[in-house]
């Protein structure tokens, strides 16, 4: 897909409202959303966990 068909497909998906990530994911943060996971829990007075394993 080239620049032109690119660019009228993502005009026609920003007309449509497609484009958008949904409220409630506008609210919360999307890395909230995408990533359920706290950068630094020892900041915040959670525990420190040990370092992860595939087999957790």
């Amino acid at each position: 897909m080239g620049f032109v068909p690119g660019y009228v497909v993502s005009l026609i998906l920003k007309q449509l409202r497609l484009l958008r990530v949904p409220k409630e994911a506008e609210v919360l943060g999307l890395d909230k959303v995408k990533v359920p996971a706290v950068a630094y829990p020892e900041i915040l007075g959670e525990p420190a966990r040990g370092p992860v394993t595939p087999a957790q």
